[in-house]
């Protein structure tokens, strides 16, 4: 794996959820050589789970140290596993083989509990067997670290399971979400993001930026004069400028394989609706 500057070998591993999502987590087998880093798994394993917009890639994002965090995990003797959670790209499709882009409404019919009780449950009993086979049976439970969105995930995760203790030792979580009532999210009230994801459905759009996106959005929502011509341009920060519709929206980077920060370019408009009214009634 070759990811902002870091260079391992690395195995994916697919599993399936309950409900029929397919997801593929990866984890590093050894340097570049594929030679297995020194004391590499030998304090077990963890599972890193990324926030909204995220995906596995954004664990290789470097600190001030020069390491990024999974790299020093990996160097201090942890078997490092990166979740992607469904609608992230390495996670886009079912388990009967159909993808999210033939299947596009059906796809996102999903929320955070969705995520946390299948995703985050699936990929910790994977973990745990996976290591197992690594390290010739020896059954070390999984320890878990979140961010932002996904801190909410692995909570969601725990508190569902009635076997959580038999597959997780402890968590780590990192920006979790405490939102106060009066927060908002993608610059909009809950009430002007219920309003926005009303309309998009309404048009056959069931994620921000997915295929049906770029037209719908320069023939039906900016039919104010001078609709956008470059899907590119309105993707960074220019939907403001372009329709009223947006004025209070504010669209970060949208990912094409190269986003340093591991963004994807998906997020369904239900997952956002729910967090919406996670932020109304303050249960983040």
């Amino acid at each position: 794996m070759e990811l902002l500057g870091e260079d391992y070998t690395w195995e994916n591993i697919t599993e399936d959820t309950p409900d029929g999502y397919s997801l593929t987590l990866f984890t590093i087998t050894g340097d570049a050589d594929g030679n297995p880093v020194e004391k590499q798994g030998e304090k077990g394993p963890v599972l890193l789970m990324h926030g909204l917009t995220l995906d596995s890639r954004a664990w290789f994002n470097k600190s001030v140290a020069g390491d990024s965090l999974s790299t020093q995990l990996t160097k201090e003797g942890y078997q490092v596993y990166f979740g992607n959670v469904r609608g992230t790209p390495d996670s886009r499709s079912f388990s009967n083989g159909n993808d999210a882009v033939t299947n596009e409404q059906a796809y996102w019919d999903f929320s955070v509990t969705e995520i946390g009780e299948n995703d985050v449950q699936t990929m910790v009993k994977k973990v745990y067997q996976d290591y197992a086979k690594r390290f010739d049976g020896d059954c070390r439970k999984v320890q878990l670290v979140g961010h932002s969105l996904g801190t909410v995930e692995i909570l969601i995760a725990l508190s569902a399971s009635d076997k959580a203790e038999n597959y997780v030792s402890h968590g780590v979580l990192i920006a979790p979400c405490p939102i106060p009532s009066n927060s908002s999210i993608l610059g909009l009230s809950y009430a002007e993001v219920a309003g926005l994801l009303a309309l998009m459905n309404s048009r056959d759009i069931w994620s921000f930026f997915g295929p049906n996106w770029a037209d719908q959005v320069e023939n039906d929502f900016c039919e104010c004069g001078n609709p956008p011509t470059d899907f590119a341009c309105l993707a960074q920060n220019n939907l403001a400028n372009t329709c009223p519709l947006f004025a209070n929206f504010n669209v970060g980077p949208v990912a094409d394989g190269t986003a340093d920060s591991g963004s994807y370019d998906e997020i369904g408009t239900k997952l956002l609706r729910h967090i919406g009214q996670l932020f109304e009634t303050e249960r983040f």
